[in-house]
């Protein structure tokens, strides 16, 4: 997964971030341990990216394979920092 060129996740059902790859920890620009465990409310994305973000993940559950979008600017720092 770490030598991906697109950042790759895996949640658990409460939606908290169980397994990230390097490349999606360097666009959030944080460490691993601020990360895994942690849901996307909690890293500080919006409601809006959190709706896209669900949609993209229940396109992948069913289609059951990858699905590539055009790149956007992601938040990078969580809630306080």
């Amino acid at each position: 997964m770490d030598h991906a060129d697109e950042f790759m996740i895996i949640k658990d059902l409460d939606y908290r971030y169980v397994i990230v790859n390097k490349k999606f920890k360097e666009v959030l620009a944080l460490e691993y341990t601020q990360i895994i465990g942690k849901t996307p409310q909690e890293l500080g994305y919006s409601g809006e990216e959190i709706e896209e973000m669900l949609e993209v993940e229940q396109q992948v559950i069913t289609c059951k394979h990858s699905i590539l979008r055009e790149k956007r600017a992601m938040k990078s720092q969580p809630f306080g920092v």
